[in-house]
């Protein structure tokens, strides 16, 4: 399992940097490699690393042209759009809200309208009347021109196709009764505006951020500076962390408590799952709760439970949900610590004698 990590990364990081070989050869490799896997069993390990090692250039090199091709398309372009409204953030400060628009049809000029499934992110002001779930209509929206390689990355990184900012009033078409995002989006506000309702200033700024994983910008800096004094603001960041704290109270309440083992799995899911749904999520926030997911899993199928390859099948899963982000900084921390806190687990216990790695060199008499 570590090996097809290693090569999975290998693969996504020189599909990236290195010269794009035909997609020909790719498949012509992807075949040699599942031939050797299945057929030529002295060497079918070999086969299933050069496999992880194809899948993954091959993936990243179609994201990256696919990414580039619709980047390329939105950049500096003026179309018509029927979106519908998956997100709403609104920034007290300044009172500007970014809307992520989900496209469902879109035209430029007099062509025909085009079905398409690109997200991408609004900036506006004045348009308070929309509400997550709504489906609306824009007529000429300007998106935003790609100056470096820097925007392109956060675009690509964050699976969007484009930014704009729009400042003439949005025309909705319809509001559908019932919308999964709109009630996601009411429910988690709700909680947060009935905390800062009911909690001091500095209370509130602190759970918020810490908790809820959403800052609120108008007075954080308050909260902020001592922190910075001593050196711990990483402790107001969103991290897994927050998530084990929940996951590790509730499973201790539990078990004091006669409750069958599946009985008891399913409550701990269903807890993390609208813990989740219900507060602002990070990359690390997400690798904890795939990590607990997959402990519950494991416990209801009776498997063995290993830390490690656990966490190896979360992060297969990360890159190849999208490639990119081994390029981004939070994810690589996150991961590089949660694998040096599962190795010295790992190895704390044993002696010297006992491990290999731990094992001291001893002197020639």
């Amino acid at each position: 399992m570590p090996l097809i990590v290693i090569a999975s990364l290998i693969g996504i990081i020189t599909s990236s940097y290195a010269p794009v070989y035909h997609s020909c050869e790719t498949w012509l490799l992807l075949i040699i490699s599942a031939l050797l896997m299945t057929k030529l069993l002295p060497i079918r390990h070999l086969g299933l690393i050069l496999l992880f090692f194809n899948v993954s250039y091959f993936l990243n090199q179609q994201t990256i042209s696919w990414n580039e091709k619709r980047i390329n398309f939105y950049s500096n372009a003026t179309i018509n759009v029927i979106a519908k409204v998956i997100d709403i953030n609104k920034n007290d400060q300044t009172s500007l809200s970014s809307l992520t628009l989900q496209i469902q049809r879109l035209k430029t000029d007099a062509t025909r309208w085009h079905h398409v499934n690109d997200t991408i992110i609004l900036y506006t002001r004045g348009n308070d009347y929309l509400a997550v779930g709504d489906i609306i209509y824009i007529k000429e929206l300007k998106c935003s021109a790609i100056k470096d390689e820097r925007q392109k990355n956060f675009l690509v990184r964050n699976q969007y196709r484009a930014t704009s900012f729009c400042t003439s009033k949005i025309k909705r078409i319809k509001r559908p009764h019932m919308d999964f995002y709109r009630f996601i989006h009411r429910t988690k506000h709700t909680i947060r505006n009935s905390l800062k309702k009911k909690l001091p200033s500095e209370n509130f700024n602190l759970l918020s951020s810490i908790f809820l994983g959403k800052r609120d910008t108008t007075n954080f800096h308050f909260i902020k500076k001592p922190f910075m004094t001593w050196g711990i603001t990483h402790y107001l960041a969103r991290s897994g962390l927050h998530l084990a704290v929940i996951f590790i109270a509730i499973a201790t309440l539990l078990n004091c408590l006669f409750i069958p083992i599946i009985l008891k799995t399913f409550i701990i899911f269903l807890m993390c799952t609208l813990y989740a749904l219900f507060s602002w999520s990070s990359i690390s926030f997400t690798r904890s709760f795939l990590l607990i997911s997959g402990y519950q899993l494991c416990t209801l199928l009776k498997i063995p439970i290993n830390s490690f390859h656990l966490l190896n099948i979360v992060l297969l899963s990360c890159i190849y949900f999208n490639t990119q982000l081994i390029f981004s900084l939070d994810f690589q921390l996150t991961f590089l610590l949660t694998y040096s806190l599962i190795l010295i687990n790992k190895y704390k216990h044993l002696n010297p004698g006992q491990s290999k790695f731990l094992r001291k060199k001893q002197p020639i008499s």
